[in-house]
């Protein structure tokens, strides 16, 4: 018999459960009866019997009552309305766990009951009890998998990149965010695996290059594409990229001979150590949706999605676009990103 996905026990099943087995029924024959594997028969008889002896129904509702009770206080959103409506609003817009959590620490920095960290809210956003709701909060999030991966899964693939630098040996200005060059690399994939375009995400400024590979590129293709994008900035823009473990990447010493950049690699997966980039990739997923065949798509619908998302004000750079201030830091070599603020401000003044 195929086992279909699980879901809880209601009453009404545990009601027929009780008189099958009251009739001496075969755990087989009550498992076709429900629909359930034999497995989960035998695991819901275990979980409640009554002095060890006899099934009792009206126990197990109680019991799978109360676990429920105990899962729902774990999780400090269900608790707080206003945080509620802050995650979600939020997820709404694409941001990630991991920007909501920043966002919520930086604008409410007096109110202790507004403090959440990432890994609450994934758990909040699986844990939601209405179906549908639950899969409109789960199709927010950036890979929108059905079920939460575990965080403590074994990854036992080893890398097969040669000559990895890990983003532990990255300079700590691109950490900051002050000094402008450093950069975030990846590959949108389209329709089937087919195609893919790159993209690369400047860490202060966000300034956006996408670049047009058409079908699925080598590593030497992206070294090609992702230098002559990069290639004709002046060094102080062109300082690291940082980039997955993704096998296209492979040639990644060879980028670094023709551009001087050299590449830092993220630890495994890790997605928000290049979160600039996941977001960026969010946003250009608006203008080309999941299995769009980039085969499809002209150079010039690349450039122009490219120039609108440069050209759009930004919160998080005090409402200037990424063009604007990457253009500055172009025209004032070695300044930083407080720099600019304080010279915007007295021209203000």
């Amino acid at each position: 018999m195929a086992e279909k996905s699980y879901s809880r026990f209601n009453i009404t099943e545990r009601e027929i459960l009780f008189k099958r087995l009251a009739e001496r029924k075969q755990q087989n024959e009550i498992a076709i009866e429900l629909g359930r594997h034999p497995s989960s028969i035998s695991r819901e008889i275990r979980r409640n019997r009554m002095d060890r002896q006899v099934y009792s129904p009206t126990k197990a509702e109680q019991h799978a009552r109360t676990e429920a009770e105990k899962r729902r206080r774990r999780y400090k959103l269900i608790t707080n309305q206003p945080l509620v409506t802050f995650v979600e609003e939020k997820l709404k817009q694409r941001w990630s766990p991991e920007q909501i959590s920043g966002a919520v620490n930086q604008l409410f920095p007096d109110n202790t009951r507004m403090r959440i960290s990432h890994e609450t809210i994934y758990r909040y956003i699986y844990a939601v009890d209405d179906k549908n709701h639950r899969t409109e909060l789960i199709d927010c999030l950036r890979q929108g998998r059905k079920y939460r991966r575990p965080k403590n899964r074994k990854h036992n693939k080893g890398s097969r990149i040669r000559n990895i630098v890990p983003i532990s040996e990255r300079p700590i200005e691109a950490k900051s965010r002050q000094q402008p060059g450093h950069w975030e690399g990846d590959l949108i994939i389209g329709k089937d695996h087919q195609s893919a375009i790159g993209t690369l995400v400047e860490r202060t400024t966000r300034l956006v290059f996408i670049v047009s590979f058409n079908r699925i590129p080598n590593a030497i293709d992206v070294a090609l594409g992702f230098a002559a994008a990069l290639g004709t900035l002046p060094a102080h823009m062109k300082r690291s990229l940082t980039y997955d473990r993704g096998t296209e990447m492979a040639s990644h010493q060879k980028f670094t001979e023709i551009t001087g950049i050299p590449v830092f690699f993220a630890d495994p997966y890790s997605p928000w150590q290049r979160g600039s980039n996941e977001n960026t990739n969010g946003l250009i997923r608006d203008y080309f949706p999941k299995k769009t065949d980039f085969r499809d798509v002209e150079d010039e619908e690349l450039f122009e999605s490219q120039l609108a998302l440069n050209c759009r004000p930004r919160k998080l750079l005090q409402f200037h676009t990424p063009m604007e201030l990457f253009q500055w830091f172009l025209d004032h070599p070695g300044v930083s990103f407080d720099d600019f603020i304080l010279s915007t401000q007295a021209t203000a003044i």
